[in-house]
């Protein structure tokens, strides 16, 4: 039975995770080698709705075989996105 917090952390850790594959730099080669490999497949690796919906798989499937913590990177990944959007207009103010 999935709980309220089980619910919230594959949220949170599918959104991360989809953050991390779609708009990170440290993917940011992998997306790039995906477009000169076919451009649909670059098309692929940065849309969020594909990749959110494997993400989601991907996040399950964690957690089902006991790889938890992967997860909460996941969601710390996302949670420190929305933090520093939220943060960025007083971080260019003052910087």
């Amino acid at each position: 039975m999935l709980t309220f917090i089980s619910f919230i952390t594959f949220i949170l850790s599918t959104i991360g995770a989809t953050l991390i594959i779609t708009t990170s730099s440290l993917f940011k080669p992998v997306r790039e080698l995906g477009k000169r490999i076919h451009p649909k497949l670059g098309k692929f690796l940065s849309c969020s709705m594909c990749i959110g919906a494997w993400s989601g798989v991907t996040v399950y499937l964690l957690e089902y075989f006991g790889f938890s913590i992967i997860n909460y990177a996941f969601m710390g990944s996302f949670v420190s996105y929305v933090a520093y959007l939220l943060l960025k207009p007083l971080i260019e103010k003052y910087d």
